[in-house]
């Protein structure tokens, strides 16, 4: 039997940044990586995404790569308490299995291959100004409270990149978290609605 550890605030928090219900299978989910002395953990939509690494023993043959299932993650009912214990996901005979005291989660992974993440984050940032998108920028927000363990909101630090590439995220005094942020940019066509003239205001 393989044992992968993580913990369950981070499983919790990495999920928020995940697809819902995605015609991309793959992304309805988190991404696990284990190796022998660390555990990844990696979830996007598309948009935008996160990343959080963990220092722990992983009782593993080798490294190791599956997607848990958001549903999966859904069925984990956990009061504040529980988001610091450690999960233990088994694996024996091809057959998944999250473990928390008391509690035991069957699941099957997701039967796809997950992005190559590690091209989507950002090597260099230009520090020129982006346009986001709130509702984005809100998920990064509920991810950090549930790291940090508080109950206030968490705003994380962007790193601008322009209106064509991400920006990165991170929060001040977290070192073991990344996210990255796609911009959008207005419709500038000759057909896209106008700005709002506000002059009256000033």
């Amino acid at each position: 039997m393989q044992k992968v550890r993580f913990i369950a605030a981070h499983l919790k928090a990495i999920a928020l940044l995940a697809a819902g219900q995605d015609v991309r299978y793959y992304l309805n989910g988190v991404c696990v990586e284990a190796t022998p002395f660390e555990t990844r953990l990696v979830a996007t939509d598309g948009h935008k995404l996160g990343l959080l690494r963990h220092a722990v023993e992983n009782e593993i043959d080798k490294d190791l790569s599956f997607i848990i299932p958001a549903s999966t993650i859904a069925s984990m009912k956990l009061g504040k308490r529980d988001l610091t214990l450690l999960v233990e996901c088994e694996i024996e005979a091809g057959k998944y299995a999250l473990h928390l005291p008391n509690t035991r989660i069957d699941f099957v992974p997701v039967d796809g291959t997950f992005p190559a993440y590690r091209r989507v984050i950002p090597k260099t940032l230009s520090g020129e100004a982006g346009n986001y998108m709130p509702s984005l920028l809100m998920a990064f927000q509920k991810c950090g409270s549930i790291l940090l363990g508080t109950t206030n909101p968490v705003a994380p630090r962007i790193e601008q990149n322009g209106g064509a590439s991400a920006a990165r995220l991170t929060f001040d005094g977290y070192d073991n978290f990344v996210g990255v942020c796609m911009p959008f940019a207005f419709d500038k066509s000759p057909k896209a609605p106008k700005p709002a003239d506000v002059s009256w205001a000033v």
